[in-house]
């Protein structure tokens, strides 16, 4: 963390908290969460924790068939358990990322 910009007291004996991301460009459910997740990193902070954003992928239906649930919940897992988050925040914009993010949390 020290590598972009971050001190050691920063996130030293603080909570690592989560922050998944579906935001997206190419999803119209998921345009927004872009500037969101800044208002949920600034309450992670405020809260005494070290949040941290990581992505997970949406994929919108006009461009994927069948549905892209599963192709959610990948990546973000796996980042969920090797950087074993305190905490996490799950942040979706449809009814396609909805059921496939919860299983990162297991």
């Amino acid at each position: 963390m020290k590598q972009v910009g971050y001190r050691r007291e920063d996130f030293t004996g603080k909570p690592v908290i989560g922050i998944i991301n579906t935001w997206s460009e190419i999803n119209p459910c998921h345009y927004h969460l872009r500037e969101r997740a800044e208002f949920v990193k600034r309450g992670g902070w405020q809260a005494g924790g070290f949040p941290v954003e990581i992505p997970a992928m949406p994929i919108a239906e006009i461009y994927l068939k069948p549905s892209p649930r599963s192709t959610t919940t990948r990546s973000p897992w796996n980042f969920c358990v090797a950087c074993r988050f305190d905490g996490a925040v799950l942040m979706r914009g449809c009814d396609k990322t909805t059921p496939g993010l919860p299983f990162i949390c297991k």
